[in-house]
């Protein structure tokens, strides 16, 4: 019996390997949930395969089973194909600008509300110099009493929104921006909205989980971030409970995955207890076709600063006709 629930479980694991990379658009609960932490399974299910060529030598060696030994170094074989081949988007990374120069740097954190201490999201702020800063998880009310001196001292814009556990700050170079909750499922997020036509609009995202068995309140706030993301300038940002399997292939609405297009979907955000090589992407940013991507990266060095996220950075290039409708 113990060898069948290790055969069951590695069939599952094997075919998340196998399967999983080639799938998009999985937004139905709860395989929403397995191809998200495909790596995981596929980490569980090769530990399996372990487990089951152990045992049958084990066997082997008790009997002298010329067929179990045969099927056991099979078993080993697949498990280092699994190990080898675990699931990656196979898609190949668009080229940068030819000088490689960011227009615009982007951070995004889900810090748990305060779980992180200020000054270590600050650090991050001025180590990278980054022009919007997107938490998430963060109120607006705790965002001002934290950031709002900060902010108004370094030339950055806070916002947030009362229907949103979401805040944002903007770089004051890129203009004043106003918010705007219109059509936005409650607690979802908001789009802050530039006074200045050549910058971007910004839709702060804090996509519902979904459930074990019902994806349906993660969808509507999904479907929210398609219809925000409507114009070429568009960047989508935060933490969306979505891998890029668990997008549509074309992105949402114009805007599409800055870590697929720089192929770099690998890295896990979240959990940190967890190695970011088995953790799930969930943390994203969503660019339009007026930005090319020049980078993106999951920031290692954080696993203990508070959060069970990390935060990741993303720097964009902007194309020579940012005011097209």
């Amino acid at each position: 019996m113990f060898r069948g629930l290790l055969a069951a479980v590695a069939v599952v694991g094997v075919l998340s390997i196998g399967v999983s990379p080639s799938l998009r658009s999985v937004d139905e609960a709860p395989l929403l949930h397995v191809v998200a932490m495909s790596r995981l399974v596929g980490a569980v299910a090769i530990a399996c395969l372990l487990g089951l060529a152990v045992a049958l030598l084990a066997g082997r060696r008790a009997d002298r089973d010329r067929p179990g030994g045969i099927v056991a170094a099979g078993l080993l074989v697949l498990a280092l194909v699994g190990f080898v081949g675990a699931p990656a988007l196979s898609v190949p990374a668009e080229e940068a600008r030819a000088d490689d120069g960011a227009d615009l740097t982007i951070l995004s954190w889900n810090t748990g509300q305060d779980d992180v201490d200020a000054s270590v999201i600050l650090a991050l702020v001025d180590d990278h110099r980054a022009d919007v800063i997107v938490l998430p998880e963060y109120f607006g009310r705790l965002a001002e009493g934290q950031f709002g001196g900060w902010a108004a001292e370094n030339g950055y814009q806070l916002l947030s929104a009362e229907s949103s556990t979401s805040s944002v700050l903007i770089s004051d170079r890129l203009g004043a921006y106003t918010v705007d909750t219109t059509d936005a499922p409650p607690w979802a997020g908001f789009t802050a909205v530039p006074s200045d036509a050549t910058s971007p609009p910004i839709v702060v995202v804090h996509a519902e989980h979904a459930r074990l068995w019902s994806s349906s309140l993660w969808q509507q706030h999904i479907a929210w971030v398609a219809r925000a993301c409507d114009r070429p300038l568009s960047i989508a940002v935060g933490d969306l409970n979505a891998t890029a399997q668990n997008l549509p292939a074309n992105g949402l609405g114009r805007c599409r995955d800055v870590a697929e297009r720089r192929g770099e979907t690998t890295t896990g955000t979240w959990p940190t207890w967890l190695p970011a090589a088995v953790g799930a992407q969930i943390d994203r940013v969503l660019a339009g076709s007026a930005w090319t991507p020049t980078s993106f990266e999951v920031l290692s060095g954080h696993d203990r600063d508070g959060t069970d996220h990390r935060p990741i950075l993303a720097r964009l290039a902007a194309v020579d006709d940012r005011s097209a409708p």
